[in-house]
């Protein structure tokens, strides 16, 4: 079977309004959130402002926009 026999397309993650939404949620926040750390801009403020991001986004399509919480296990 040649490699494209049998592939399927994937769905896109996100929809074009959603991707506008998101650009647009990100836009004015972008040197904070892209910038370098520094005495005014800690990750507990980044995380802060993703977690804005995040509620506009969801607000905006009334989606979780897949988000899951991460978890992290250690040992068994």
């Amino acid at each position: 079977m040649s490699t494209e026999e049998g592939k399927r397309q994937r769905k896109p993650n996100w929809t074009k309004e959603e991707q506008k939404a998101l650009v647009t949620a990100i836009s004015p926040l972008y040197g904070r959130l892209y910038g370098r750390l520094s005495n005014t801009t800690t990750n507990e403020i980044k995380s802060t402002l993703w977690d804005q991001v995040h509620a506009q986004v969801s607000h905006d399509y009334d989606t979780d926009c897949g988000f899951l919480p991460r978890t992290l296990y250690i040992g068994v």
